[in-house]
């Protein structure tokens, strides 16, 4: 078609003309943040291949160029995705990988003010039902009453949806009591979209996420800030937060809690059943008291205040660490622990009655306490080995004793066990 044709002859002229500005400014800021596309760009931007590239009037993630035809014929136009016109058209050389985030970030870039709209109050429960943002735990009529927070704090919450007629998404957008609007966790969580509601935030002064992240322990989410947001709340109806997901009031015996994003709180909105439960973050994990107000320790994980951790552990003397009272043993006063009581407590094997192992004596394969030694054994003076009573050499009366070193005969009443006896009479007789 003739390039001077009537301009009558091409009714959506205005926005082909727009939708190729807005494709240039989105090459232009995609482009900084990938320097190696460049020169594609300029050549875009300079219409150099005269293809006039702008994005498709009839669908927000493709473009369309003028391949012999009118420039504003948007019926006419070649319809492609980004990636596709520079490997094909442009021959552009790099890896794939690189290629699908250069385009991705340019379909982010994309001005679309007209792609968002907030919403509230019974609003925010038709969009969750109807899947806005695709499915997840709070989708689906089956969430209907644990959406009620949302619903029933119109001045606290509302729900940010993105539609550009090809997918949709939402983020939570609360209003702190700091003052400031704090969007939270977008869902879908990957996709060009999520850049958009960067873009979007930070036009509109809204606080952005640190992350799009699940949440976690540590909830810090806000760039080290702390933000919270007062709600009121209905008895066994809540619902799965992301991270507004704390407080320190408890839910069942309030009509107002206060929400808190940095994690610290005693009660969580961690489950999807509608439920809230106690935190395990400074709070006791027996009673449900704050630590921080009634002593802390902490045993194998689990955090106590004084008056549980009192009742439930005790210290063990022999290894010095604390366990359970229900496995102690009591010996002498003293408290052992099941370890420690089974390596160092044993039973007297005469009498039976049981003793620390350093008080008891191994004799021929027998432990005896010190009382049934004495009764049973003497030891030999010489060699220093236990003797059994009733195998001792006379009758422990004076004898004529040489010394077994020395040779050196003296007067002695000693104990000799049989080998050294033996060996005293010999050195004697010499």
């Amino acid at each position: 078609m003739n390039s001077f044709a009537p301009r009558s002859n091409f009714p959506r002229r205005v926005e082909v003309i727009r939708s190729r500005v807005s494709l240039v400014a989105a090459l232009r800021a995609a482009a900084k943040a990938f320097p190696q596309f460049r020169q594609c760009v300029a050549r875009i931007v300079n219409n150099a291949d005269r293809h006039y590239v702008g994005f498709s009037l009839d669908d927000n993630l493709r473009i369309a160029y003028s391949m012999g035809c009118h420039r504003h014929d948007h019926k006419r136009r070649t319809k492609t995705s980004v990636g596709r016109y520079l490997r094909r058209r442009l021959e552009v050389d790099c890896d794939d990988e690189s290629l699908d985030l250069f385009c991705a970030r340019v379909l982010s870039c994309r001005t679309c003010s007209n792609v968002f709209k907030e919403i509230s109050g019974e609003d925010i429960r038709t969009a969750y039902a109807e899947d806005i943002g695709g499915e997840s735990c709070m989708s689906g009529y089956s969430a209907d009453e644990r959406l009620d927070m949302y619903v029933n704090n119109p001045e606290a919450v509302s729900l940010l949806v993105f539609d550009d007629g090809n997918m949709s998404a939402r983020a939570l957008l609360w209003r702190t009591n700091q003052g400031q609007r704090c969007l939270d966790r977008i869902y879908p969580n990957n996709g060009y979209h999520v850049e958009q509601f960067g873009n979007y935030a930070i036009k509109n002064g809204i606080i952005l996420r640190s992350d799009n992240k699940p949440p976690n322990d540590i909830c810090d989410k806000y760039y080290n800030r702390a933000y919270s947001v007062d709600v009121a709340v209905k008895e066994d109806s809540y619902p799965y937060l992301d991270t507004f997901r704390s407080t320190d009031d408890c839910p069942s015996d309030c009509m107002t809690i206060r929400l808190m994003s940095n994690g610290d709180g005693r009660f969580q909105f961690s489950s999807v059943n509608g439920r809230y439960s106690r935190s395990s973050r400074g709070i006791c994990s027996v009673c449900g008291d704050n630590v921080v107000d009634n002593g802390e320790f902490e045993c194998r994980g689990y955090l106590y205040c004084a008056n549980c951790f009192g009742c439930l552990f005790s210290f063990c003397v022999r290894c010095e660490e604390y366990h359970s009272s229900e496995y102690m043993v009591e010996f002498g006063g003293w408290l052992y622990c099941e370890s420690c009581a089974h390596a160092c407590l044993f039973d007297c094997d005469i009498c039976l009655e049981t003793h620390l192992i350093e008080n008891l004596v191994g004799i021929d394969g027998l432990l005896y306490c010190k009382t049934c030694v004495g009764e049973l054994f003497t030891l030999c003076d010489h060699c220093g080995e236990y003797i059994a009573s009733d195998s001792l050499v006379g009758d422990s009366s004076v004898y004529e004793v040489a010394d077994l070193e020395s040779g050196i005969v003296e007067n002695a009443m000693l104990a000799l066990c049989e080998d050294c006896n033996k060996k005293n009479e010999e050195c004697a007789s010499v």
